[in-house]
């Protein structure tokens, strides 16, 4: 938490990227035009075929501060999450 917005504005600027993992997903593909467009979209490199009709995409997701909220009182770093405004929690940004 912040007292001013130059404060946090100066130590965790919008875009400042507070976290990276790696992510897999196991999509399923019906048909062979889908997996072609998942080709087309993902890269063929980040995909990895199960079955005949599963692959696993593996990607890298970045997390960043997207804006701040005020309380009042205080700042916070806050991303913006399916919607919705969430204060990042002080343990995420260390």
């Amino acid at each position: 938490m912040f007292k001013s917005y130059e404060e946090i504005s100066e130590t965790y600027p919008i875009g400042y990227v507070y976290k990276t993992e790696e992510m897999t997903q196991r999509l399923y593909c019906a048909h062979e035009v889908i997996f072609e467009k998942m080709k087309e979209y993902y890269g063929k490199e980040n995909l990895e075929i199960v079955s005949p009709h599963h692959v696993i995409h593996k990607h890298l997701t970045t997390y960043t501060v997207n804006g701040y909220l005020f309380d009042g009182e205080y700042w916070y770093p806050a991303e913006y999450h399916h919607g919705e405004w969430r204060v990042i929690p002080e343990s995420s940004l260390n």
